[in-house]
């Protein structure tokens, strides 16, 4: 019995004494990668991101790697700039994962380059038309109607597109990025749209309508850069144009706002890529609904006596904004065309941007 009991602790002293094998080191592991904007124009920048962590909780070193474009800040960390070439194509970007044992993942993101293409712009015919209700289920401040008459002039077919907005400005303030970068740009407020179409006219050679000087704003007419459109020529637009009797629609392109904008009652919550509703007979989409879109003017009340290519008020604070948004309740008309709000031009929110306009 002794000796069964001096086998047994000379066994437990044995294991107790054998060296236990240190746990293999396990490989860092990529959980995702990302570009925004996915898309871009040739020799623009786009911020690509990788989230990765390491089982072991080691530290790890991120590095990314192209056979063509540039990292501008460097080629290492979790966020980096890649610049595009100046070929377009679909390019597939490299990122390579590290810790200290030299244990590694490897993954990629796509990012497709095209060339730099105009923006679409809708020839609205000159004109004269009754701005204001004329149907007679508006405010207060929607009234008197009155006579407008406008020369020709080019507006967006479409809202400014956080695409556009990110070539251009090389920011992203947008707070929704479901769909990705066909969604209206919003969070801009009427200074940062101003300077906006100051940027995009040095960029295709235009001479700049606007000068700015801190907050103040001064127009140069007879330029052809963008600018923003005056409210008489928005409302001109969203009612497509029609002239003398012409009745127009509640909305921009019919009566029933499920037809022509994303508001409440339909946007789950968000904005949508623009065109995706129907357009009015002009040709242009989402003037009801999705964003609110800044206009030139400062807010005032309406005269009664016939203007042409009325520029708003000389003076005041507030600028006027215009068509409703993806969040106004159609029981409150807030999409109609001829609604309008004012607000501060500092003022931004995921509801509002806006569309751009040019002189013939």
């Amino acid at each position: 019995m002794k000796k069964a009991v001096k086998i047994m602790l000379m066994l437990m002293i044995t294991i107790s004494c054998t060296p236990t094998e240190p746990p293999e080191n396990e490989a860092p592991v990529i959980r995702g990668v990302y570009a925004f904007p996915e898309e871009i124009t040739i020799n623009d920048e786009t911020t690509l991101s990788c989230i990765a962590e390491d089982p072991d909780e080691d530290n790890i070193m991120v590095s990314w790697s192209s056979q063509t474009g540039s990292f501008p800040n460097g080629n290492t960390g979790s966020t980096v700039l890649w610049k595009a070439p100046g070929t377009a194509g679909e390019y597939y970007i490299r990122v390579y994962v590290e810790d200290l044992s030299h244990h590694h993942d490897i993954d990629s993101v796509k990012v497709k380059v095209t060339t730099i293409t105009p923006v679409e712009m809708i020839l609205v015919p000159g004109g004269t038309y009754q701005m204001g209700d004329t149907r007679n289920e508006g405010e207060s401040n929607e009234k008197p109607v009155h006579s407008v008459s406008l020369s020709s002039f080019y507006i967006g077919k479409y809202e400014v597109t956080q695409k556009l907005w990110y070539r251009v400005m090389g920011t992203s303030p947008s707070g929704f990025r479901v769909d990705g970068v066909n969604l209206p740009v919003e969070q801009v407020s009427w200074y940062g749209a101003i300077n906006f179409c100051n940027a995009l006219s040095d960029e295709e050679g235009l001479e700049r309508y606007y000068t700015v000087s801190l907050t103040t704003v001064t127009t140069n007419p007879g330029k052809k850069g963008y600018r923003l459109p005056t409210e008489a020529e928005w409302e001109y637009a969203a009612k497509e144009g029609l002239t003398g009797s012409d009745s127009p629609s509640k909305y921009s392109g019919s009566d029933n706002i499920e037809e022509v904008a994303w508001y409440s009652g339909n946007s789950g919550g968000r904005t949508h890529n623009v065109g995706t509703k129907a357009a009015n007979e002009l040709g242009i989409y989402d003037m009801s609904g999705n964003v609110f879109e800044w206009c030139w003017d400062r807010y005032g009340e309406y005269s009664s006596s016939p203007q042409t290519n009325p520029q708003g008020p000389a003076s005041g604070s507030d600028r006027v904004l215009r068509g409703g948004s993806w969040y106004n309740i159609d029981n409150f008309d807030g999409c109609r065309s001829t609604l309008r709000p004012w607000i501060y031009p500092a003022f931004t929110h995921n509801a509002v941007g806006f569309r751009l306009a040019r002189d013939l």
